[in-house]
């Protein structure tokens, strides 16, 4: 470009140090940063708050700060966009009290937060736990402006099923029916239902959801599944896994469905279950293994457990404490006293050793 005569412009310059910071090279964007400056072009805000993203992402937050100097220096006042990137980098950095301090000096400074500035230091809070906190900026919003958009609304419906207040994440899901709730915001409230037993209301918002025209996901297949399962409705469960074919069910899906019905002693429905996982080119992982080894176990087809166990290791995977004491249990409800303790020998080797003593 300078070649042909044609000298960089900040435009230039801006696009070519954005490119840079998402690429994680904030360091070579402050150096054409320097160049801008040697070029005699004038850095703009827009200049500083593609930095101090870069920077914040990186959490380096001395240079955050230096940044900050140059831009009162050059007499750019923060904006929106500043301030937000500030917010966002301190909460993804679990820095939410610096957050908030930000937060406070945007409005004393006279600059409106956005919709985006809320959503971001509201998420902050749910991760930290600070629930209540984010519901008074939640009513400081909706009272004073911006308006909440889906976004906001799923961040606050999922900070409070977390804690447990699944109740007044269904109170504030009534409030997002003009905005179009989305995957995300059922999701979300399906899987808080799920978690405190409220499984019908779950299967309730479900239908709902398809009514609406949304597509459940995997996601939604997965948690409703796994609610089912945990309330002994595993024939349910199983209704609804026959209606994820068309969406791949993944690994979660079938380790769920797997569980269930080990617990509730169709271990053969289990294991051809397991086969249709292997067929579908999914590789079980420990837990599925584990899990079925205990449901052959509970029921005393041990040696089938075994053979699983050989196959597992020959697979590649190694054992955890809970797969060997499932199986030395095992053996040892049958009367294979030699065999687990060689087992037990062999979980020792490996540096496993479970807290109560061996055989």
């Amino acid at each position: 470009m300078v070649d042909r005569g044609l000298p960089p412009n900040a435009v230039t310059f801006n696009t070519l140090m954005d490119y840079l910071c998402k690429q994680g090279k904030t360091i070579e964007a402050h150096k054409l940063l320097n160049l801008m400056v040697e070029r005699g072009e004038k850095p703009d805000r827009i200049t500083y708050n593609v930095l101090l993203h870069g920077y914040c992402l990186e959490g380096r937050f001395e240079k955050v700060d230096e940044l900050l100097s140059s831009m009162s220096r050059e007499g750019l006042r923060h904006d929106v966009r500043s301030y937000t990137v500030l917010i966002d980098g301190y909460s993804k950095n679990q820095k939410v009290d610096e957050a908030m301090d930000v937060f406070k000096k945007m409005r004393q400074e006279g600059v409106q937060p956005n919709t985006f500035t809320y959503s971001i230091l509201l998420d902050g809070l749910c991760k930290i736990g600070k629930v209540e906190e984010a519901e008074d900026l939640f009513r400081q919003m909706v009272t004073q402006g911006p308006s909440p958009n889906i976004i906001t609304y799923n961040t606050l419906i999922d900070g409070l099923c977390k804690i447990g207040k699944v109740e007044e994440a269904e109170d504030l899901f009534r409030q997002t029916q003009g905005l179009s709730p989305n995957i995300i915001t059922y999701n979300t409230l399906i899987d808080g239902l799920c978690k405190i037993g409220k499984v019908e209301e779950a299967e309730d918002l479900f239908r709902q959801m398809v009514t609406q025209g949304l597509s459940p996901d995997v996601i939604t297949y997965n948690t409703l599944i796994d609610g089912l399962c945990k309330i002994g409705k595993v024939e349910e469960a199983e209704d609804l896994f026959r209606q994820t074919q068309g969406l791949s069910p993944n690994i979660i899906t079938y380790t769920t469905l797997i569980d269930g019905l080990c617990k509730i002693g169709k271990v053969e429905e289990a294991k051809d279950l397991f086969r249709q996982m292997v067929t579908q080119g999914l590789s079980p992982d420990i837990i599925v293994y584990t899990t079925l080894i205990d449901g052959l176990c509970k029921i005393r087809k041990v040696v089938e457990a075994e053979d699983l166990f050989r196959q597992m290791v020959t697979q590649g995977l190694s054992p955890d404490i809970i797969t060997y004491t499932t199986l030395i249990d095992g053996l040892r409800k049958i009367g294979k006293v030699l065999e687990a303790g060689a087992l037990f020998r062999q979980m020792v080797t490996q540096g496993l050793s479970p807290e109560g003593g061996g055989c």
